[in-house]
């Protein structure tokens, strides 16, 4: 049970930069032009109506140290701060909302296009991604916490912080430009500091992102196989690697949050000098008669109001970094080459007699060729059967019907045309297919049956579950089509399995049935009774099909026996008992 890394980050992602980040951003906000148009005009609106307050207050003071003061004067402003504050209240209340609206917004709209590019992946894709790594990225890089909250909230509290250092430099320059130039120099210094140290956050947060990917690869490989992990004894050592990948994440968690932490606390203190600049310098000025109370005091209040502006701009620079990486991760999984290219207008399934031909087919892993040049015909209305010993090929020349993969030289035809020129969505709804290890969903019997296609009716689900033989065994089930299975059909035995997914790939009547190994959880008697059922139901049906049973073959109308990715023999169960290795596997005691 390792723990290592299947996948590593490209070359050029440490070179992803907070200007990409940005432009991938951008399509998602473009929709959503209004609510930007908001944004942009009432955060600084409610920036204004708060920096405005200091100069009433400095009024107030004034007029206090001239003791020309009276309580009218001091009603009427009072007054005027209550509705300086409340205003900017009311949009700061508005503005926050639908930061955070749309901040959850983004995180739906980033998961709902990286998963409609999953499903668009071939074979290839999966088996370099393992399910844990693309789940971290699908939830934890993109969640409201991170990419989520860059998207929004990250980018306008920086236009906020931006707006109100602005707002204040501008006021505190009108009432004293040398006090101004002397309380903003730390300030500068922090912004300095930060652009220099915030690069350590971008291999920390790689590595953090990396770790919890590991994490979920580890516990999704480990609860999938929990009855192997429990039948081998092997508790202790399953949780001694889940100890080992938990410590390596929560190390690389503490890295982050140590950085993360000491730019802030460094932030926010360098930002405080300012406030005792102002009462050191400030308070000498008005000893010396340079300055009033009233304009120490703003000077104060600006200073304050400074802090929190400055340490969203670190904020932004340490979250800006980290949703650089998990872009960078998202734009892998998006950017992935698509193996299956859909013809746009391409041709419609003919009805009537079908002929599925593989010429000349070959198909390689890397350097090693798997499939070599395989030729064979299955026709409608025949059964035909690929034979041949474990990792001859069989399953994998199956995965080209479909177009889950593409042939690396040769072709595959349907009646004389390349399956590729077919309409591929149209080419995939007349196919039913029952794969070696049945994939089951976490839903009802029916709903795993009719696996959400219209205008299926319950004579057609009855028909699927007859010829499936599973009909007799309904009652068996506490509410019958309504069962929920558990997660991958738990509540299954194996042969329940493979039947459930036969009938979902009957329900529709296709064109071509795909059949690998589907029967090796069956009895004889049920295995025969379903292979007549399926004849007398769709009797001009195309059928190609992977076994292992002696009985099948003996059925079979063709048999392509391959070895090593060869076609070595074809020919019915007669005419192929003289080959050795047709023999050696299904003819000789073991």
């Amino acid at each position: 049970m390792s723990t290592q890394s299947q996948t590593a980050p490209k070359s050029s992602s440490a070179e992803q930069s907070l200007p990409q980040t940005m432009a991938w951003l951008w399509p998602f906000w473009r929709p959503l032009r209004w609510r930007l148009l908001f944004l942009l005009v009432a955060t600084p609106v409610g920036v204004l109506f708060n920096v405005l307050i200091p100069l009433v207050t400095k009024q107030i003071f004034d007029a206090l140290q001239a003791q020309d003061v009276s309580a009218d004067f001091i009603a009427e402003k009072a007054l005027v701060i209550f509705w300086l504050g409340f205003i900017n209240f009311v949009f700061n209340t508005c503005v926050q909302s639908i930061r955070g609206l749309t901040n959850f917004h983004f995180e739906n709209a980033f998961r709902q296009r990286l998963s409609q590019a999953l499903l668009q992946l071939g074979r290839g894709f999966f088996y370099r991604f393992r399910t844990g790594d693309v789940t971290t990225r699908m939830i934890d890089d993109i969640s409201e916490k991170k990419l989520g909250w860059f998207a929004c909230s990250g980018i306008f509290r920086l236009y906020q912080a931006g707006l109100t250092i602005v707002g204040c430099l501008f006021f505190m320059l009108r009432l004293n430009p040398w006090l101004t130039l002397a309380t903003a120099l730390p300030l500068g210094v922090v912004v300095a500091f930060y652009i220099y140290s915030s690069q350590k956050t971008v291999a920390y947060a790689r590595e953090r992102q990396q770790a919890i990917s590991s994490l979920n690869a580890y516990l999704t490989s480990t609860l999938d196989g929990i009855r192997v992990v429990k039948a081998y004894g092997q508790e202790v050592q399953a949780a001694q690697n889940f100890d080992e990948v938990v410590e390596k994440q929560y190390q690389r968690e503490i890295s982050l949050a140590r950085v993360a932490s000491l730019l802030e606390i460094s932030y926010s203190r360098f930002s405080e000098l300012g406030v005792l600049t102002v009462f050191a310098l400030g308070g000498w000025l008005v000893i010396q008669g340079q300055i009033t109370l009233g304009t120490l005091l703003a000077f104060n209040a600006y200073i304050f109001m400074l802090i929190w502006p400055m340490v969203d701009i670190g904020q932004f620079y340490i979250k800006g970094r980290q949703a650089s990486v998990s872009v960078e991760r998202v734009r892998e999984l998006e950017e992935y080459p698509r193996e299956i290219i859909a013809t746009p207008e391409g041709l419609m399934i003919p009805s009537g007699y079908l002929q599925l031909q593989f010429s000349d087919l070959s198909y390689s892993f890397g350097e090693h060729e798997v499939l070599q040049q395989v030729s064979l015909n299955a026709k409608s209305g025949q059964r035909t059967v690929l034979a041949g010993a474990v990792g001859a090929g069989k399953s994998l020349l199956l995965d080209f019907i479909p177009r889950i993969l593409e042939p690396h030289s040769g072709h595959v035809l349907l009646n004389d045309q390349p399956l590729a020129d077919y309409d591929l969505s149209q080419l995939r709804s007349s196919l039913g297919v029952v794969s070696q290890n049945p994939s089951l969903f976490s839903a009802s019997l029916r709903e795993n049956i009719t696996f959400g296609r219209q205008g299926l009716s319950d004579a057609d689900l009855q028909v699927a579950l007859d010829v499936a033989q599973l009909s007799q065994e309904m009652g068996s089930f506490a509410e019958g089509l309504e069962t929920r299975i558990g997660q991958r059909g738990v509540k299954l035995s194996g042969g329940q399995k493979q039947r459930v997914a036969i009938a979902r790939a009957l329900i529709h009547r296709p064109r071509i049935l795909i059949l690998d190994d589907c029967t090796s959880a069956l009895d004889a008697d049920t295995e025969a009774r379903f292979w007549q059922a399926l004849h007398d139901f769709v009797p001009e049906m195309l059928v190609i099909l992977v076994t292992h049973r002696l009985s099948t073959l003996q059925q079979a109308d063709q048999i392509v026996l391959l070895d090593k990715g060869q076609v070595v023999a074809q020919g019915d169960h007669r005419q192929l008992t003289a080959q050795p290795i047709y023999q050696d596997i299904y003819l000789k005691p073991h």
